[in-house]
């Protein structure tokens, strides 16, 4: 092996490890009370529940918190963050009003024009 092969296979050997630890940060998402338990997702990929160490790359990440309350509805926490290079960062979840699953809300659409069609029909025969 003649020695510019060698010092790019060393090259190589030596960068490799550094390259995988490199560009990535450290987030902790903090939950307290009842939030603990909430699924957390990043970039709309599902990473975990609250509370949550988990690594990301820099960049604009956007992190999501939730947790259901059965059907009807779920409790919810959306941040965008911007992440630097090798940086640790800790974001506690709040989760804020509740509101209805989109099916609920498709659900809850139905029922109220049920009800006000329902009331426009007794009205009509007044």
């Amino acid at each position: 092996m003649n020695l510019p092969c060698r010092r790019l296979l060393l090259t190589v050997v030596f960068a490799a490890p550094l390259a995988s630890h490199a560009g990535t940060s450290m987030l902790r998402v903090a939950c307290e009370g009842d939030d603990a338990g909430a699924e957390v997702s990043v970039n709309g990929k599902l990473k975990g529940v609250c509370p949550l160490d988990i690594q990301v790359d820099p960049g604009t990440l956007k992190l999501r918190a939730v947790k259901y309350g059965g059907s009807l509805y779920e409790q919810v926490f959306e941040q965008t963050i911007q992440m630097g290079n090798g940086v640790s960062m800790a974001v506690e979840a709040r989760l804020g009003a509740t509101q209805l699953n989109a099916v609920d809300q498709q659900q809850d659409a139905a029922r109220r024009n049920t009800k006000a069609g329902t009331e426009q029909r007794g009205q009509g025969k007044r």
